[in-house]
């Protein structure tokens, strides 16, 4: 039997990383998402960006429900009759409060280091008279109608 070169549905591999994370066997793996054991065995050498993007999407998962879990236990601490059990989950709370938006900030700012076309974009289009932004403007407005026009794959 030939092998299919069409790559794995999303939903199948999230479903394949999601239960190797959790220990499972690449016999049952191949079970549940109906495939050889074999074949979901190569799915991360064989498809490593897919791969990469879904056990990505899985620790994120997975840490906002343990994130949920522990707000859950320092909210419930907080009504502990003992002020230094409420001050250790007020400042616990506080501190992962902060430990988020940290971690978003240095999310931004990867983002920005990755991106940093932007600011090349921004230097031509300061160097642009208006006239010649205005025109590269109705381009791509233009350009944009006649895609909207363009017929849709079937």
């Amino acid at each position: 039997m030939a092998r299919s070169t069409k790559p794995p549905s999303a939903v199948r591999v999230k479903l394949a990383v999601r239960m190797r994370r959790c220990g499972s066997t690449w016999r049952a793996i191949g079970l549940e998402v109906g495939c050889s054991p074999e074949t979901v065995r190569q799915w991360p050498r064989i498809y490593p960006q897919e791969w990469q993007a879904a056990v990505r999407d899985d620790v994120v998962r997975a840490a906002g429900k343990a994130e949920g879990e522990v707000v859950g236990t320092l909210t419930m601490m907080l009504k502990d009759n003992r002020g230094m059990m409420r001050f250790r989950a007020a400042r616990s709370l506080i501190g992962l409060n902060l430990g988020r938006k940290r971690a978003e900030i240095e999310a931004i700012r990867a983002e920005e280091s990755r991106s940093g076309w932007l600011e090349t974009v921004l230097t031509i289009l300061k160097e642009r008279s208006h006239v010649e932004l205005k025109s590269v403007g109705e381009l791509c407005l233009q350009l944009a109608e006649e895609k909207r026009n363009l017929p849709q794959p079937v």
